[in-house]
């Protein structure tokens, strides 16, 4: 039996700069938003987890494992208004894997359970130069995930393996206003007179997965996949009273199919590796974060919408010499909405790569220059405002040693790129340059120390 414990602390404090309208980013990508700075917009929190992994090999055909964890959080986050929040969140997922034989082939089954739940005390305030005003909300939260899962793997043939299998989930989202009385409700559209916002829902659903995985060699194979997908709205996704729609989320669901290969073989004095996969997946009541007017966000459903495209990971070496690529294609759009048609999400790139090439000399010094690209993406689901691509120049050099030590000195955006990093998402931007833009960071600089243990 083994057993290991992990203990994580986090104290952090940021500002937060906010979104930039293009202009402003091409004239100075370091200046903050006007509202930003008057507020005084941060986040910050103090976290503490501790866990535990415990697996027990009974035999050769049997083990276990189970897994267990606890966490407190405390969060001061004045935005477009003050959010204070007390959580804490415990759980649990107990494992059992079994090899043997089915039908005299061979065989492995794994199935287990798993359970978790959080708790939140929250608290909204106006924000008076970063300060708590005013109150504007007090609620408590309580979400709860149980399920079961069970998956099986029998090898039909030497080569071929079907994997099948299934999850059972129920989650419960529980928030309590206290704030507002059930019959007050103001401007539904505006962060600082909402209505009501007590949401109870439970969410059960059973999703099934089916596979076939074929060795080609014993280090190549192709693989393809069909499985259900099933995500309850988060305690923060779970009402969306600002937003000025229906007063409670309803779980996103879909269907995925994939078809790709993985692997690795030796072409003359080349060593090839790399990882390919093509994907469709079809999704109902899809949950989309927006940016409202007011600066708050809110979470909402759309009907059906359409995530399809591909995920490629490759690497080539030669001696000192190491190219490596990860790099995704994606198509994600609306399928048929009533007021968006097919248009495209907004908020994601439809290409994105980082590409590296690296030589490892004496000693295990390397020195490894890398691009990183991504296309054009949209500010708004109306598709008209769009955020422009970039590529930029990242270096790093550093040293592994054989006793585990290293070192390393990293610069990025090395020509000093004027880039949009990640932008807002708007339902309509009518065309119109908006605050939505989030600047990249300029030439920086990176120093560390790290230790990898044999």
């Amino acid at each position: 039996m083994r057993s290991r414990f992990f203990l994580t602390g986090v104290n952090t404090e940021s500002q937060l700069p906010g979104n930039l309208t293009l202009a402003q980013l091409r004239a100075n990508p370091e200046q903050a938003n006007p509202a930003n700075l008057t507020g005084n917009q941060q986040r910050n929190f103090q976290l503490w987890r501790i866990a535990n992994r415990t697996t027990w090999a009974v035999s050769s055909r049997l083990d276990f494992e189970l897994l267990t964890y606890g966490m407190s959080k405390q969060l001061f986050h004045p935005i477009f208004q003050v959010i204070e929040q007390d959580s804490t969140d415990y759980g649990l997922q107990f494992r059992v894997n079994q090899r043997g034989h089915l039908f005299g082939l061979h065989n492995q089954l794994s199935w287990g359970v798993l359970a978790n739940r959080g708790f939140v005390d929250e608290g909204q305030f106006a924000n008076v130069g970063g300060r708590p005003g005013a109150r504007r909300e007090n609620n408590t939260q309580d979400s709860s995930n149980t399920g079961v899962f069970v998956e099986d793997t029998v090898q039909i043939t030497e080569p071929l393996s079907l994997i099948a299998g299934g999850h059972w989930t129920r989650s419960t989202r529980d928030k309590r206003d206290f704030f507002l009385g059930e019959s007050g409700c103001g401007n539904p559209a505006s962060a600082t007179a909402p209505c009501n916002d007590s949401v109870a829902q439970a969410f059960e659903r059973w999703l099934p997965r089916i596979g076939l995985h074929y060795a080609l060699t014993p280090s190549t194979a192709v693989f393809a996949n069909w499985s259900g997908s099933f995500e309850p709205p988060s305690l923060s996704e779970v009402s969306n009273a600002f937003a000025g729609e229906q007063r409670a989320n309803r779980a996103q669901r879909g269907q995925t199919f994939e078809l790709g290969t993985r692997g690795s073989s030796q072409v003359g004095a080349y060593g090839l590796a790399w990882d390919v996969a093509v994907y469709r997946a079809e999704l109902r009541d899809e949950l989309l974060q927006l940016t409202l007017p007011s600066g708050a966000t809110a979470t909402v459903n759309a009907d059906r919408t359409l995530h399809q495209g591909i995920e490629a990971g490759w690497r080539v070496g030669r001696g000192a010499w190491l190219w490596s690529t990860t790099a995704t294609w994606q198509d994600l759009r609306f399928d048929g909405d009533s007021r968006y048609r097919d248009n495209t999400l907004a908020g994601l790139p439809e290409a994105f790569g980082v590409t590296e090439l690296r030589w490892t000399g004496p000693a295990g010094l390397y020195v490894a220059p890398a691009l990183q690209a991504a296309s054009r993406s949209w500010v708004d689901f109306a598709n008209t405002l769009k955020s422009a691509g970039y590529g930029i120049v990242n270096l790093r050099v550093g040293q592994r040693q054989s006793d585990g030590w290293g070192w390393f000195v990293e610069g990025r955006n090395l020509f000093d790129r004027r880039y949009s990093a990640t932008t807002g998402v708007m339902r309509d931007a009518a065309g119109r340059d908006q605050a939505q833009f989030l600047p990249g960071d300029g030439v920086a600089v990176y120093a560390g120390l790290e230790y990898r243990p044999k």
